[in-house]
């Protein structure tokens, strides 16, 4: 846990005890999919009418896509979001037309959290949301066949490609030469239970 406070601590900070090769690295937007290793899922429904009734397959399937893409989906909260273990979140939002029509809107969106500066040379950081991936389609269907098979074809197509673009950037010499500086980064993040049990067991 203390290896993963100080890597959180230069990932925040990257100025902060990199070597000059490291300061003077640039990883491109594409190639930072590379840097993903965990992904924290989160399936919201919001889906009325019976319209969408497999999200629990659905989201078997994409965590069983990343498992074999090499991109480790934590089953718990993680304690932080970040580059290496981004938030993937599958949601659905829809409602019965009438008796006949179910209508819905399915996104697929891959993001974290970063310090960006607010004003140059005031100090001051907002804590940004970065989306890295985000994807999203609107799709109708009979209420007898609703909208499973239609969400489903989305989520897993979309969760393919975000699959391939992570597995194509960590080829890139970059990404490579920045996982063998600072492996820590590709181990286990901290789960917001680990977190809790550390932060208690401090005040004890």
């Amino acid at each position: 846990m203390y290896r993963f406070l100080i890597g959180l601590l230069l990932l925040c900070a990257p100025s902060t005890g990199f070597s000059q090769e490291a300061e003077k690295r640039l990883i491109t937007w594409e190639d930072s999919l590379g840097l993903v290793k965990h992904v924290e899922m989160n399936v919201i429904d919001d889906v009325v009418g019976g319209c969408w009734k497999n999200k629990s397959s659905v989201e078997a399937e994409v965590r069983l896509l990343f498992e074999q893409s090499d991109i480790a989906v934590v089953r718990k909260p993680l304690a932080f979001n970040f580059l290496a273990a981004p938030q993937v979140e599958l949601s659905g939002v829809g409602y019965r037309a009438g008796d006949l029509l179910c209508v819905g809107m399915a996104r697929l969106t891959v993001y974290y959290y970063s310090l960006v500066p607010a004003f140059h040379l005031s100090g001051t950081s907002v804590n940004a949301k970065v989306e890295l991936f985000e994807v999203s389609a609107v799709f109708s269907n009979s209420t007898s066949q609703g909208l499973d098979a239609q969400f489903s074809d989305f989520f897993r197509d979309n969760a393919s490609n975000f699959a391939s673009d992570v597995l194509s950037a960590r080829r890139s010499e970059d990404v490579v030469a920045f996982f063998e500086e600072f492996p820590i980064f590709g181990k286990d993040p901290m789960t917001r239970e680990e977190w809790d049990g550390l932060v208690n067991s401090m005040d004890d």
